[in-house]
């Protein structure tokens, strides 16, 4: 069914010249270079920007060893405003600069640490600021986490909510067997009250202790989990917590609370944290082969209620499950992994538990498949939308050679509406795509960075997805807002370039629908006498009333008026003619605000274009100028005889035409 309702306004299609979209391309071959530069640039790692791009970091050999660099990408899909091409050097000291971990402070500035053999073994952090710049306190080339002289591996960081950051790493001061240490860094780059130069002991237990993966805690705490093998030459899973000053948190197992200590090898643990309490989970071979277990943790130190001792088993099925990722979802935690279950390679599969442990009855035991296409998927990475659902992301060998694709798991425990049933291929560029970290923009979307060989040598790419499974920006975009002439004013023309799938063969937008911003009291009072709030152009377009919707903007609601919709027919612009809230008068022009929805023809989906603003001329002359008068003054000329005519007159005003 075509859509099209209006309210009192006059449509009108144009030809006008294409309008360029954002810079996301649409074609999975094409891709957003974010580094391009000689030398390799491989082990990329992403994280939000929280404005709706992100902070990409890698391992650089440009210069030769390798070095840290850093880049952010605007959600727009351009490299921020302040960044060099190419990335930003975070640290090209002597040595070789790797292993590189990253998180956002919470405020828009970027966190990392790495390994660092510019003097001995040692890890190094820094904190670059949201423009570029290097963030005051912090030392050019990094701040040394540990002073302590023995070698310090396999660093990682989360914020410390603060604007700082907590690092725990593998340290090597005891007879060259690692422990687990931790620093905290302010955000004036300096160590916290509570921490020592060297570093804070987590766990020193007999054995090795490795492996450490961190979230935080409330107030400038932390939680941990490590694979451990006090017990002998298997790992099992050890976990603490520890406030912000760097003390061990009362009710916590001073060296580590057992998590897991089944039979058989435990592997390397990834952790979930935010409250205090945590989740973890990990790969355990205490059946006949490798399984996904997965644990909670209370913010008390005590294992969760309803959960078993050494933890609930995920996936039981035949073959080999590794290499676990988790995130919160609905009111528990999804899992996924690589899963050899169905023979020689790597599927993707993934399942949720509730807070009790109970995983959940919506989803096959064992789990459902996120992707089962031919050979190996692998190194699944999970990010969250911020509307509850979770996007998950891989590499895939499915056409021969590696590329990357991603899949969305909506709320309510289904697959995204519009997602292909074995993922949407991100990048299918020539020879091989890598590694592929997903970050949510906070707007439901979806943004990927990579390792790409496309060019003869490693590079790092970026492409955008929106929650629908579309590449790039399929929204239309608002060319102008614009008066029209002659028209005495109360009245714009909204032109706008049509979304990219507007086009043949697809012709996949039905139409375009135009909302015009309303004053919230005039919307609440509208809605409280009968007119109805919808949730997009389709049902606005049926209403018997009029219709609102609302939209958030920096976390204030905003009220939009359906106006009318218009057909797509495949045209390079479109224009409407609208009236607007306010008119022109004397003293001021008034803006009014429009934002376009192209509304998919299968019904399921819609993308709105960013707002846009412009005001009406009223072609009514103004107040007329205040009077003029005159008076003669006499001089050497003679006197007039009679009264003085002044040069302009009173009685008759200019009339100030526009």
């Amino acid at each position: 069914m075509r859509l099209v309702r209006t309210l009192g306004c006059l449509a009108v299609l144009l030809g006008f010249a294409n309008v360029a979209h954002a810079t996301w391309p649409h074609d999975d071959w094409v891709n957003v270079p974010v580094a391009v530069a000689t030398g390799s640039q491989q082990n990329v790692i992403a994280t939000s920007d929280s404005a709706g791009g992100m902070f990409v970091a890698w391992y650089d050999t440009r210069n030769g060893n390798g070095d840290v660099f850093l880049q952010r990408v605007a959600g727009d899909g351009t490299i921020s405003p302040g960044w060099p091409a190419n990335g930003l050097v975070v640290c090209n000291a002597a040595g070789e600069q790797s292993g590189i971990g990253l998180v956002c402070d919470g405020s828009g500035d970027a966190l990392l640490v790495w390994n660092d053999t510019r003097a001995g073994t040692h890890c190094y952090a820094q904190k670059v600021l949201a423009s570029g710049l290097l963030a005051p306190g912090w030392t050019p080339n990094g701040v040394i986490v540990s002073t302590n002289a023995a070698t310090q591996l396999n660093p990682a960081i989360c914020s410390d909510g603060m604007g700082g950051a907590v690092i725990v790493f593998e340290d090597y001061r005891a007879a060259g067997v690692p422990d687990i240490y931790a620093q905290r860094l302010t955000a004036a780059g300096a160590i916290a009250v509570g921490y020592v130069a060297g570093g804070n002991a987590v766990s020193t237990a007999a054995g090795a202790q490795r492996t450490p993966a961190i979230d935080r805690a409330p107030d400038g705490g932390f939680v941990t989990a490590w694979q451990d093998f006090r017990a002998g030459v298997v790992g099992d899973i050890y976990g603490s917590r520890f406030g912000s000053s760097g003390t061990l948190w009362p009710g916590w197992v001073a060296g580590g609370l057992a998590i897991c200590t089944a039979a058989g090898d435990q592997g390397a643990p990834v952790i979930l944290g935010g409250s205090g309490a945590m989740y973890v989970a990990w790969s355990d071979l205490r059946g006949a082969d490798a399984d996904i277990y997965i644990h909670g943790i209370a913010s008390s130190g005590a294992l969760g209620a309803g959960w078993a001792v050494d933890g609930e088993p995920l996936c039981l099925a035949v073959g080999i499950q590794r290499n676990p990722r988790l995130i919160y979802y609905e009111d528990g935690v999804l899992v996924t992994w690589e899963d050899f279950r169905a023979g020689p390679t790597a599927d993707i599969v993934a399942h949720a538990i509730t807070n009790y442990g109970n995983p959940v009855p919506q989803f096959p035991v064992d789990g459902f498949s996120v992707c089962s296409a031919p050979d190996d998927q692998l190194s699944p990475q999970l990010t969250m939308d911020d509307l509850g659902g979770v996007f998950i992301a891989w590499y895939d060998r499915r056409t021969g050679g590696y590329d990357n694709y991603a899949q969305y798991v909506a709320p309510g425990y289904t697959l995204g509406v519009g997602w292909p049933l074995n993922g949407r291929r991100i990048s299918g560029a020539s020879s091989t795509q890598g590694v592929t970290y997903p970050v949510g923009d906070g707007a439901g979307n979806l943004l990927c960075a990579w390792n790409d060989f496309r060019n003869g040598n490693w590079d790092i790419y970026a492409q955008r997805v929106d929650r629908f499974g579309v590449l790039g920006n399929p929204e239309a975009s608002i060319v102008e807002v614009h008066d029209v002439a002659g028209d005495q004013g109360g009245r714009v023309r909204v032109d706008w370039g049509p979304s990219y799938l507007d086009v043949a063969p697809s012709f996949r937008i039905e139409g375009y629908g135009v909302w015009r911003q309303a004053p919230v009291l005039a919307a609440q009072s509208a809605l409280a006498s009968g007119a109805r709030l919808v949730k997009d152009t389709r049902e606005a377009a049926t209403a018997s009333s009029r219709a609102f919707r609302t939209t958030t903007f920096a976390s204030q609601t905003v009220y939009w008026e359906f106006m009318s919709s218009v057909h797509a027919r495949g045209l390079s612009g479109y224009s409407y003619v609208c009236p607007t809230t306010t008119d022109s008068s004397a003293s001021a022009n008034p803006f009014t605000m429009f934002m376009v929805e192209a509304t998919d023809a299968n019904g399921f989906a819609f993308w709105l274009s960013a707002p846009d603003s412009g005001y009406s001329v009223d072609n009514v002359a103004p107040a007329p100028p205040a009077a003029f008068t005159a008076q003669y003054f006499p001089g050497s000329a003679p006197a007039a005889a009679g009264p003085v005519t002044p040069a302009i007159s009173t009685a008759q005003p200019f009339a100030w035409l526009h």
